[in-house]
């Protein structure tokens, strides 16, 4: 079974992927690192609201979240 935190990390994957980003550019743009953004993506650490709104915007798109954070899914 995937964990919450590798499902949303793979959507950000995704997201970043289907824009022709590398992780470099995209946490330039989201201003985080890229070891930070790599983490994320593969499920490691979970991301704050602050990054996933970072997300959004680089990404045009919307991240909708449980309250907990527990839950999210890139659209």
């Amino acid at each position: 079974m995937t964990s919450q935190k590798t499902h949303i990390g793979h959507q950000i994957a995704q997201a970043r992927r289907e824009r022709g980003l590398t992780q470099v550019e995209a946490a330039e743009m989201i201003g985080i690192t890229k070891d930070f953004l790599s983490r994320v993506e593969r499920g490691v650490q979970r991301p704050s609201l602050e990054v996933l709104q970072g997300c959004a915007r680089v990404f045009s798109c919307e991240i909708i979240v449980a309250p907990d954070l527990a839950l999210g899914e890139v659209r």
